[in-house]
């Protein structure tokens, strides 16, 4: 897919076009979302390492303790002990936050050169036009944004890139990371709703889970007890326990398997 611009829109305003009003999936517009990862998971994410994520529903509903897609539009249904009857359906009214096929930007740490650093990250793009160097935290690459899309080699870009030599700048948070400044997407190829303990040692493996260090033993060897699903539900608790999702509530949460692209390879 090759993006260009038409005369007065900015580049941001072309990707805007492709993500939301031009993107389909049958007759479903296809969603475009972004989450934040750990540069650690960035990184498996990158070697093929990590190829699931759980997330919390935002809204847990009560009496609900299983989860299907039921009837013809695939409805996400709730039933309490697993009964066919009393089924509610979730999202009344309202598009799940993810389907298959939807595509995920991921927001990482990040920097750009340092004559952008007085600038918020919604404005460098309106200066820079095209090419803007930004180099990721996970693990201090340099790419290049040019047309829509990262670019790791300049080469590819063309030799207008031979003439610059940017300078690293501040760090900034995956928080404040522009849509266009994402190297990786993550496009959805499963998905399912169900208890975060619900997790097995298979699928802790595939979220890029470690053992709990708190199960080694002094030698460096881990105990028998331990396993990638404690070392997952450990750091799910350090990540959702203060927003009231911890492994003791057991909510209710997306499972998320997907395919890793790098954005020049997307378009």
């Amino acid at each position: 897919m090759q993006i260009t611009s038409q005369e007065g829109e900015s580049h941001v305003e072309v990707l805007n076009y492709f993500f939301v009003d031009r993107w389909e999936n049958g007759d479903r517009e296809m969603n475009y979302t972004s989450l934040m990862f750990k540069p650690h998971l960035v990184l498996k994410m990158i070697r093929g390492d990590k190829t699931i994520t759980r997330r919390p529903l935002k809204e847990q509903p009560d009496g609900v303790d299983v989860v299907r897609r039921t009837g013809s539009d695939g409805v996400w249904t709730g039933y309490k002990n697993g009964a066919q009857e009393d089924g509610q359906p979730l999202f009344m009214g309202k598009r799940p936050k993810y389907e298959i096929g939807d595509i995920i930007r991921v927001r990482e740490p990040w920097s750009t050169d340092v004559m952008f650093d007085h600038m918020k990250p919604s404005e460098i793009l309106d200066v820079a036009r095209e090419k803007v160097p930004i180099w990721y935290g996970a693990d201090n690459e340099l790419y290049w944004y040019y047309r829509g899309a990262m670019h790791k080699d300049s080469e590819d870009i063309g030799s207008v890139m031979q003439l610059i030599d940017p300078v690293r700048g501040k760090k900034r948070s995956s928080m404040f990371m522009p849509n266009w400044a994402a190297r990786l997407l993550l496009k959805i190829v499963d998905l399912d709703i169900e208890r975060v303990l619900d997790i097995t040692e298979e699928d802790a493996m595939a979220e890029g889970a470690e053992p709990d260090p708190n199960e080694w033993q002094e030698n460096g060897v881990y105990k028998s007890s331990c396993t990638y699903r404690l070392g997952f539900l450990a750091l799910w608790n350090q990540i959702n326990r203060e927003r009231g999702m911890s492994v003791d509530v057991n909510p209710l949460v997306w499972r998320i398997v997907f395919e890793t692209l790098y954005s020049s390879e997307f378009f």
